[in-house]
């Protein structure tokens, strides 16, 4: 309670002096007595600590709950206010899984638990998660490539002076070096391309709608731009 209400009343200094001391200190705060209240209150919960999980495990109590409040919020005070969730969560499941069995210790597997959080906030969190980054770097990768093809078509079509001259696949497959039938499926769900057949070839062949024309330009200037 003591270090709540002394967060509470300092919270504006805190959060200055945690990221930026140098222009806390040019404006006119306290900052090594700020520090030090910062670290006496850090003191204290591992003093309170102690008798739960002991003095190694307890800085994994101090780091795994901000760890994993870290990766789902942007803000410092909802992370505050998250790690301090998390850090109950990890005790209430730490005591209720040790006092089900005989011979657990309950400090380890509170540990354990905040460790789980943390380690499965680093995995799934939106945004700063890794398996959400890299699926979002997969969307990002298949629609660069959809992209592509889409300025491919356009550009295939402008040099047969035929706006809807028919591409065939392989055409396409072999300006890309590889396989483009996932892409050239992408680019037909949203209506910037249509199958179209040409006799008496019995391939694939494919044709860029108005809006795939408008959409291929767009790309064509933003790469023109950027150049």
């Amino acid at each position: 309670m003591v270090s709540l209400a002394v967060v509470a009343a300092l919270w504006k200094e805190f959060k200055l002096i945690a990221f930026d001391p140098d222009y806390a200190a040019s404006s006119g705060y306290p900052v090594q007595a700020l520090e030090i209240a910062l670290t006496a209150m850090i003191a204290m919960a591992i003093v309170v600590g102690l008798q739960m999980v002991g003095v190694v495990l307890m800085t994994a109590m101090i780091i795994a709950p901000a760890a994993a409040a870290r990766q789902w919020v942007k803000r410092l005070g909802p992370m505050v206010v998250l790690a301090a969730a998390f850090g109950v969560i990890a005790g209430l499941f730490g005591a209720l899984i040790s006092a089900s069995a005989r011979g657990i210790a309950t400090g380890p597997v509170i540990v354990l638990a905040a460790s789980a959080l943390a380690a499965g906030s680093i995995l799934l969190a939106p945004e700063r998660g890794v398996i959400w980054q890299w699926l979002a770097r997969l969307r990002s990768a298949r629609n660069l490539r959809a992209r592509r093809v889409l300025v491919t078509l356009r550009r295939l079509a402008a040099e047969h002076r035929d706006p809807a001259y028919p591409v065939e696949q392989g055409m396409v497959d072999a300006y890309h070096g590889a396989a483009t039938r996932r892409a050239l499926a992408r680019l037909e769900a949203r209506g910037l391309i249509r199958d179209v057949r040409h006799p008496p070839e019995t391939s694939p062949h494919w044709e860029l709608t108005e809006a795939g024309h408008a959409e291929a330009a767009r790309l064509e200037a933003r790469e023109e731009g950027r150049a």
